[in-house]
């Protein structure tokens, strides 16, 4: 058996395991301050490179743990060009910052776990909000571990974290995501404004936040009426209902958008705003423009000279009007003029 080369390194002393769905860089610098190494160092070790995973084989020698563990606990090997597992990506977040948020994990899973959650950092999908087993909101405005509200006296906060992946795994992730970016846009707008936000004030009233998570209170609040949006966007049939421009229908939706969201909302009450996920539909017949034909002028400039002679003020209508004994003055005065040129 030929030995291979270069050869893996030895396990170091201190293992801690990693989080589920944590960075690359976040397990590296925990691997290294356990270790009292630095981050670099470390890195050069394992050398991950884009064009190959021979680091995966450097850092499960390294830590001790499979290779199959280290990919499935780290977004950034399951999803490597190189390991051939991008197939499964409901299994793992997609690791970029655009599809999905860098955010702290939550404290209480990292401290049962051994790591410290101020400087640990995971990948979170957009139906990643609640963590149901300690309750605490991990979602939109999450940026450090103070900012994880408790919601033990929230459970319809808890229970849209549970409709929100039932969305996911029925409709499909991209398609979840779309209707949830919409649908949180357009609550959001849509619970500040009277007769829209008296489930929001309730809710606020019951949080005790810090003053810097705002913007956690104000998602964690909203999430419930926001995942109810969700599932109606999300779906085929109140999808093309909500684009559709039958009267029948509209009246349809804003019943739903009763029922499931908003119990008071009206018909009126919120018009236009609802409809801009219309999306701009191509004429499928040019607009004929109706041809108008040009207006001849009421004196045809005569050739030769008088070309550039002035119109004369008087209209056709008026000289229809006026006296058979005045008709010719305006021509006489016209003449006149061009005698006095020459």
């Amino acid at each position: 058996m030929t030995p291979r080369w270069p050869p893996l390194p030895r396990r170091l002393p201190r293992t801690p395991a990693p989080l589920r769905h944590e960075t690359y860089e976040s397990y590296l610098a925990r691997l290294a301050a356990a270790n009292s190494l630095s981050f670099d160092d470390l890195d050069e070790i394992a050398h991950l490179y884009d064009d190959d995973l021979d680091g995966l084989d450097q850092l499960a020698a390294l830590t001790g743990y499979l290779a199959t563990v280290l990919r499935h606990a780290i977004p950034e090997l399951f999803h490597h060009q190189a390991a051939g597992t991008t197939a499964l990506d409901g299994t793992s977040p997609t690791p970029r910052e655009f599809i999905n948020d860098i955010r702290p994990p939550c404290r209480r899973c990292a401290a049962s776990a051994g790591a410290d959650p101020g400087t640990a950092r995971v990948w979170a999908a957009h139906d990643a909000c609640v963590c149901v087993r300690h309750q605490l909101w991990i979602g939109e405005g999450n940026d450090q571990p103070s900012h994880q509200l408790d919601l033990g006296s929230h459970p319809d906060i808890v229970h849209a974290q549970i409709r929100h992946q039932r969305i996911v795994r029925s409709r499909g992730r991209p398609a979840a995501r779309d209707a949830f970016n919409a649908a949180r846009g357009l609550w959001l707008t849509m619970s500040t404004t009277p007769g829209y936000s008296s489930q929001r004030e309730a809710r606020t009233a019951r949080v005790r936040a810090q003053a810097s998570a705002e913007e956690a209170v104000s998602n964690a609040v909203t999430y419930p009426e926001t995942v109810a949006f969700t599932a109606i966007l999300a779906s085929p049939h109140w999808r093309a209902i909500v684009l559709s421009r039958k009267p029948a229908d509209n009246q349809r939706f804003h019943h739903e958008f009763r029922r499931r969201v908003a119990t008071g909302h009206q018909e009126n009450g919120y018009p236009r705003s609802l409809f801009v996920l219309d999306p701009p539909r191509p004429r499928t017949r040019p607009r004929r423009h109706r041809r108008h034909r040009a207006i001849p002028p009421a004196y045809p400039a005569p050739p030769g000279p008088l070309a550039t002679a002035s119109r004369p003020a008087t209209s056709p209508g008026r000289l229809a009007e006026m006296p058979h004994d005045q008709r010719d003055k305006p021509h006489a005065q016209s003449s006149a003029q061009s005698e006095a040129r020459r």
